[in-house]
């Protein structure tokens, strides 16, 4: 892999979400199902409630939240397990940008749950029945604290940046581990991008696949191009290591879909077909 400085190239991001669950155990209730159904033991069954079962505001903050995590995983490589994201420099501005724009939209939806949230308890009494217990919910004083939207970025550690007391030799030692363990972190965050073009390529190639007679072709979805377009755009910038071999192929495949719309390749065998061969060259890169 070309030696490349990660320091100068990427940096560390970091996202924590935390959204309220509104769902607490009910031990009450747990025990009535248990002496109902005559088990013998107290363990035989779990129940939780949903405090807020079906409440719009909250659905919102949720999905929202799903949707920043699946935009940090699409604009960044995996680097450490405790959930640090490699972004490539190239991209920090902009990337920065639509974060804080998402934070500001995090923190609104939460504005907009707390003005609701009184009114939702109310609404409870009824949806909930005997299930029920005001005094389960927390104050609405204090229910945006248990919403969180912390962005962090910080640089990727150099392998000098020992700044121990320790002797030369172990110093050396440890310089050499990391450096080591930063190159597989790169490896791996390299084998997750080849992962996705894989199997995006794979995907596309599959539902292009020819039809027999009297068999209907497999539904193609608007998003099976628009995904590959975004992915197209993203690897550019996900390259760090500079793998001409990865270039290569993202480019090979910006070139299939260039001009494709799926109304066309649901129409036309011949395109589909002719599509499906440029597809399966896109694919040999990975035999290589």
């Amino acid at each position: 892999m070309t030696d490349i400085s990660l320091s100068t190239s990427a940096m560390l991001v970091d996202l924590r979400i935390s959204v309220w669950t509104a769902r607490r155990k009910d031990k009450a209730t747990e025990a009535e199902v248990v002496k109902d159904k005559k088990a013998l033991s107290a363990r035989a069954a779990s129940v939780h409630k949903h405090l807020l079962v079906d409440a719009e505001p909250l659905m919102k903050i949720s999905r929202f939240a799903s949707d920043c995590r699946s935009w940090l995983y699409t604009n960044t490589l995996p680097w450490t397990d405790n959930g640090s994201r490699l972004l490539p420099t190239k991209n920090f501005f902009s990337f920065k940008q639509e974060m804080t724009v998402r934070e500001g939209h995090f923190w609104a939806l939460v504005k907009e749950f707390e003005r609701e949230y009184p009114v939702l308890i109310t609404s409870m009494a009824l949806q909930l029945g005997d299930l029920f217990n005001r005094n389960e919910y927390p104050d609405p004083a204090t229910i945006a604290t248990k919403f969180g939207f912390y962005p962090e970025f910080s640089p990727v550690p150099e392998a000098g940046d020992f700044r121990v007391d320790i002797a030369a030799d172990a110093r050396e030692e440890l310089r050499a581990r990391y450096q080591q363990a930063s190159q597989q972190r790169l490896e791996q965050a390299m084998e997750d991008a080849w992962t996705r073009l894989h199997d995006t390529v794979k995907h596309m190639y599959d539902k292009l696949q020819p039809v027999a007679e009297g068999e209907s072709a497999k539904r193609i979805h608007e998003t099976m191009l628009s995904n590959a377009s975004e992915l197209c755009g993203v690897l550019s910038a996900l390259n760090i290591a500079n793998d001409p071999k990865l270039e290569q192929a993202r480019k090979q495949l910006e070139r299939v879909i260039d001009g494709l719309d799926t109304k066309s390749l649901r129409e036309v065998p011949e395109l589909r077909a002719a599509t499906r061969t440029k597809l399966a060259d896109v694919l040999d890169k990975f035999a290589m």
